[in-house]
């Protein structure tokens, strides 16, 4: 930036060069922060998914296992969330994308389940494309968070971790279908309920303190509204933070699933009391996870917690 002798700003092109140099590490940066997050929240969701349950019933876990989680991400795979971090986001909108072309192009297979007219079940989202399916079918269907989970589970590196979640992913929507496609109505339930009481909570205590109400405070409060708005916004945070935790709970219980019954089955062999029974008898009774399946994961979670 160059200032003349106006005082006005200019910019050159090294200064965008470097502006949008700054902007590209920021949003690493934070896309790593968030890598780390669902790493630590798959470590720990695994972890207790594959204890079995004692005599009484109950899992038992150590206690402060996020803090654990946490630490091994950072000692043990920081690169790898970090390679994780630059590869998935640019791809996470042709994700979405490829979901809803997925619902809209499926066609009944041999074996009675549905795929999609190019013979996979998550296909590219713009089938014209040869140089788009080439992409998708070479990287882009890997590029997905069920990949920090594989790395939770087996430490492998990030594209061998992205080639067996993508695998065992398609035998899980193949199988029990996505989870997603339900949850988000109780997410969206529960961001709004925390921000609205977030909001109500701020503009009561505003408008019903002395400190606040009296003309003669010094933090007399004379349009309570803004506070409240800053209320619902920081209730937005909070909520979207904690649905998006338990998101990723609800994902890793899913997918944990499919992973060990896909193991499983290709050993002709039962599976073990680490399952949860309502998680377990609900697709043994389906066999697929419906809209009632919701039910099923919240309650999963809610254990997990």
């Amino acid at each position: 930036m160059c200032l003349d002798s106006r005082e006005t700003w200019s910019l050159t092109t090294w200064s965008v060069f470097l502006c949008g140099r700054m902007c590209f590490f920021a949003a690493w940066v934070w896309e790593t922060g968030n890598s780390l997050r669902t790493f630590a929240t798959a470590l720990v969701t695994q972890r207790w998914y594959f204890t079995e349950y004692n005599h009484s019933g109950k899992k038992v876990t150590s206690p402060c296992s996020i803090f654990q989680g946490l630490f091994i991400g950072i000692s043990c795979h920081m690169g790898t969330l970090a390679l994780g971090a630059l590869c998935i986001p640019p791809l996470r909108m042709v994700h979405w994308i490829a979901t809803r072309f997925r619902l809209r192009k499926s066609v009944p297979s041999n074996d009675g389940n549905y795929r999609n007219g190019h013979g996979s079940w998550e296909g590219p989202p713009f089938p014209e494309c040869l140089g788009c399916w080439a992409f998708w079918d070479s990287i882009g269907r890997l590029m997905c968070n069920n990949a920090f989970v594989i790395v939770a589970i087996d430490s492998l590196p990030f594209f061998p971790a992205a080639q067996k979640a993508c695998n065992v992913r398609s035998y899980q929507l193949e199988t029990f279908g996505d989870p997603n496609s339900f949850m988000w109505v109780f997410r969206g339930w529960g961001i709004v309920v925390v921000s609205g009481l977030s909001s109500v909570f701020a503009w009561f205590l505003v408008n019903s303190l002395q400190e606040f109400t009296d003309e003669n405070s010094p933090h007399f409060v004379e349009n309570g509204m803004p506070i409240a708005v800053l209320g619902g916004v920081i209730g937005l945070a909070i909520g979207g933070t904690f649905m998006h935790a338990l998101r990723t709970v609800a994902n890793t219980i899913v997918f944990c699933y499919a992973l060990e019954k896909e193991w499983y089955d290709g050993k002709s062999r039962p599976m073990r009391d680490n399952v949860p029974p309502a998680l377990e008898a609900y697709l043994d009774d389906t066999g697929r996870a419906g809209a009632g399946g919701a039910r099923v994961m919240l309650l999963g979670a809610r254990d997990h917690y």
